[in-house]
């Protein structure tokens, strides 16, 4: 007998260990899957918050904002191109002028040689003169002067006129040069611009379509992780029911002193730990199909969100670039636009300084003009010897009146010069204004635009990156911890329904008081209404009243009941003296 009660002793104590041991497992499981279900919640919301902060900028019509500010900018470039082109004009009208008074220029030039002849003739007229030598000397030599004067106003004009056509060639150049840049180089970059632009605002509209999937996406994967997080539950009562288990496996050598209750318990424990698996077992099976319809739902949402987003960060980039290119237009465009009013500039002084020269040789004319008229009174007063004298003095006169009709279309050209020059200096101004306003614009409201487009595509991209391996290994570990659970549960199961089946079990056996006290006391601690429903249905197989919890057959002691074990037999009709025999053979 000390050698039954040894075994199921031992077999008590084993279980104990093995229940123990499986229970701290399952609440290890159950706290690995709830903590991996909060980080999922956790991380997911840092998913979805970049992600909304799109969606809004996508239904608040910013982009569409963006895109109606660029068009904007793009007429505005095109009205800068057009008055850089309007600018050609006077510069070509300038450099016309120009090759215009080189032949004024020339006219004058020969008149005033003709006049040096003419002086040089009347001095020789007047070398034989002796009455009147010295007056008409000094009417001679004085025009001599003047026109020598005149030679060298005209030399420095030449060389002014040389400065200003090239001044006018290089600003001819810088101009077609900035209408290029505008041209052609802004009109590839713009192009370029709208073509992003027109696949930026598709990829929006896009957005704004799959924000609702993606909301109601991210819903059902919160739906999921919520179920997860209800069925873990479940954990908490089987903890329990193992606690319950282990109490008692511990009854069995430490308060139930007969070997046919022990028994009966070893019994008892199977059929609690049977049923608290049985129960168990869907519950965690629903736990973890919501596990993984979260971790497959995740995935796809992942995919989904990556697939929609990377055209629009890749497009984003490819516009701010562009818009890098078009600064570097316009930086150059400001940069010709300084240099051609530093044209414009040098070329209102050229004018000015042909102006100035044209003046003096002007002011030398009326001073010849004098001289001749001066002249012709004195050879008035010779009579026939001062005819020859008066002749040239006509011929001086009519010059000065030939070069006074020079100066004064040359006047007139410089004029038209000098007002081209100031239209072009005025036009260079305003472009130069519209650029920077331009640049400026660009600046502040298309590319901080586009920028802060981009910088919630990248946050969202970001959070993807920082969570996709958490998202999906978390809802992973859950599963694991879950698979874990189960297998742990059933071999559990099947080593204690081994090691029970091996002992000796007792047909039938003396119950005493103090047993029907434990047994009492048994049913007491079991917390949760289905053990207590296995238990009373265990009472019934061993002949007790779960009403009353002790039964009291006929022919027993006031200290003592008979109970019968019905694991392999019904219990045996009473009256027989057998019945209240106890028994400890195997069956």
């Amino acid at each position: 007998m000390t050698s039954a009660k040894s075994s199921l002793c031992r077999t008590a104590e084993t279980g104990r260990e093995k229940v123990r041991e499986v229970r701290e497992r399952t609440e290890a499981h159950f706290l690995t899957t709830g903590s991996a279900l909060m980080s999922v919640c956790d991380r997911f919301e840092t998913v979805e918050r970049p992600i909304g902060a799109i969606s809004e900028l996508a239904s608040a019509g910013e982009v569409q904002g963006l895109a109606a500010t660029i068009r904007r900018f793009e007429t505005m470039l095109h009205a800068l191109l057009a008055s850089v082109q309007e600018a050609r004009t006077p510069l070509s009208n300038t450099l016309e002028t120009a090759r215009t008074m080189h032949s004024a220029v020339a006219q004058l030039s020969r008149t005033i040689r003709t006049m040096n002849i003419v002086a040089l003739n009347a001095r020789v007229t007047v070398a034989p003169m002796v009455d009147v030598k010295d007056s008409m000397t000094v009417f001679t030599r004085d025009a001599a002067e003047l026109v020598q004067q005149a030679f060298g106003k005209l030399v420095e004009i030449n060389d002014a006129l040389a400065h200003l056509d090239e001044a006018v060639e290089v600003a001819r150049g810088r101009s077609a040069d900035l209408g290029r840049q505008l041209d052609e180089r802004a009109a590839v970059v713009l192009g370029d611009i709208f073509t992003g632009l027109g696949q930026l605002e598709d990829h929006i509209g896009a957005l704004t379509t799959q924000g609702g999937k993606l909301s109601r996406g991210a819903l059902t994967i919160r739906d999921a992780v919520s179920k997860s997080v209800f069925a873990l539950q479940s954990g908490d009562a089987m903890r329990q029911r193992l606690e319950h288990i282990e109490e008692m496996f511990e009854a069995v050598c430490d308060r139930a002193p007969g070997l046919g209750l022990q028994a009966a318990l070893l019994a008892l424990v199977q059929r609690q730990m049977f049923d608290a698996t049985e129960r168990h077992a869907p519950q965690v099976s629903l736990l973890e199909r919501q596990l993984r319809l979260a971790t497959n739902q995740t995935t796809t949402f992942l995919a989904e969100v990556d697939d929609l987003f990377s055209p629009g960060r890749t497009g984003v980039v490819e516009l701010l670039r562009s818009f890098t290119q078009i600064e570097t237009v316009l930086a150059d465009v400001s940069a010709l636009q300084q240099d051609l009013g530093d044209d414009a500039l040098r070329l209102s002084a050229g004018v000015e300084r042909v102006q100035g020269l044209v003046q003096e040789i002007g002011a030398l004319e009326a001073r010849m003009n004098l001289i001749g008229i001066n002249a012709v009174i004195a050879c008035s007063s010779l009579g026939q010897d001062g005819l020859p004298l008066k002749v040239i003095a006509h011929q001086l006169r009519d010059l000065v009146e030939q070069s006074s009709t020079c100066v004064v279309h040359m006047h007139r050209d410089l004029d038209a010069m000098r007002k081209s020059a100031s239209t072009v200096a005025e036009m260079l101004d305003q472009q130069a204004q519209e650029t920077q306003k331009i640049r400026g614009g660009l600046e502040l409201e298309v590319t901080q635009g586009l920028e802060k487009l981009r910088s919630a595509l990248a946050d969202a991209r970001d959070a993807i990156n920082a969570n996709q391996s958490q998202l999906s290994g978390g809802i992973a570990a859950g599963v694991k911890a879950m698979e874990d659970h189960q297998k742990e549960l059933r071999q559990l199961v099947d080593e204690v329904a081994m090691a029970i089946s091996r002992e000796p079990r007792t047909r039938k056996f003396i119950l005493t008081k103090d047993e029907v006290a434990l047994i009492a006391h048994l049913r007491d601690i079991l917390s949760i209404e289905i053990e207590r429903n296995v238990l009373d249905t265990w009472l019934g197989t061993i002949g007790v009243d779960p009403e009353t919890i002790i039964g009291t057959p006929t022919g027993t002691s006031d200290d003592e009941v008979t109970l019968f074990d019905d694991f392999d037999s019904p219990p045996p009709s009473s009256g027989s003296d057998d019945d209240f025999l106890f028994f400890d053979e195997a069956i």
